[in-house]
């Protein structure tokens, strides 16, 4: 009878200890500005306040019983970002976290008014013998994400036209001639520039000029192929690359741009038109010689009349 009492005397004074342990958990938990959580990558061990209000869930249970949601299912599928369908086969979520770089270790989460928020994620085993939980830490870094965004837009967008700059379509160039060289496949550029666009300048004054060159940036964008890369190559002239095509297809491409082209009519500056100029890419091309060619052939568009596609 003695020793069923310890034994019950025992019992009780571990349930204390455990509640303690548990209560000294969530103060801890609930004290940082971090959403935090521990998980077996499926349903919740347990989670702070952050996390349930973040989430608008009430308890850990209420998550855990709905049968369509996995703990990655919170992380949405957004480029740039960690979500389990950048997982190889067979690879964990922690062994894509453990390849990714420290600075690229970042998620994407719909708060509970459906709007995506940014968090740097860190993730460590727990401690506890024969558990499978993860302690997994979110820090809220969505102002940063947003700057760092308005950096990368104007490092590569044209704050007028809002298309690609010429320092990011070079970046894209390189990368492309790189592929065309190793795998053999066709690439072209195209060269188009406004026909006569000093005088909208110097008729209209240059706020009309740019509106211009807002309308026509506008037209081209919304009809290249989803395949090709448009952007300002400065002034009035503008560059497109078609990756995995060859010129003649290039040339049937930018004729049906220069028709659309040619139908656009500013309220103030009426018609404009535009002449292009197109390249194939050839062995031992570089930048150099390839935008050489285009210049030769844009050239010869503007030699033969304007509003016309030459190649070279």
């Amino acid at each position: 009878m003695l020793i069923l009492g310890y034994f019950i005397y025992q019992q009780i004074i571990s349930k204390q200890l455990l509640k303690q342990d548990h209560k000294l958990l969530d103060d801890v938990l609930n004290f940082t500005e971090d959403m935090m959580f521990s998980t077996d990558f499926k349903d919740i061990g347990f989670s702070n306040k952050k996390f349930k209000e973040f989430l608008n869930i009430k308890n850990d249970k209420e998550f855990n019983q709905d049968n369509d949601k996995t703990i990655l299912s919170i992380f949405s599928s957004i480029d740039g970002y960690l979500h389990e369908n950048l997982a190889a086969k067979d690879e964990t979520f922690v062994d894509l976290l453990s390849r990714t770089t420290k600075e690229d270790r970042v998620v994407s989460i719909l708060d509970k008014s459906i709007s995506p928020k940014s968090f740097a994620i860190n993730i460590v085993k727990t401690n506890h013998k024969g558990d499978k939980n993860y302690l997994v830490t979110l820090t809220d870094i969505t102002e940063l994400k947003k700057k760092e965004i308005n950096i990368l837009n104007k490092a590569f967008y044209d704050t007028l036209t809002s298309v690609y700059n010429r320092n990011k379509f070079d970046e894209i160039v390189e990368q492309e001639l790189k592929r065309d060289t190793r795998y053999k496949r066709n690439l072209s550029i195209a060269i188009i520039d406004i026909d006569k666009f000093k005088n909208f300048n110097d008729t209209y004054g240059h706020l009309i000029g740019d509106e211009v060159l807002i309308m026509l940036s506008k037209c081209i964008n919304e009809n290249v192929r989803d395949t090709d890369t448009f952007a300002r190559w400065g002034g009035e002239e503008f560059v497109i690359l078609f990756p995995e095509t060859n010129a003649q297809e290039a040339k049937i491409v930018c004729e049906k741009l220069r028709i659309k082209i040619e139908n656009l009519s500013h309220e103030v500056a009426g018609g404009v038109t535009a002449s292009f100029g197109i390249t194939q890419y050839k062995e031992d091309d570089t930048m150099k010689t390839i935008f050489k060619r285009c210049d030769d052939a844009l050239y010869e568009a503007k030699e033969n009349g304007r509003n016309m596609v030459c190649v070279k």
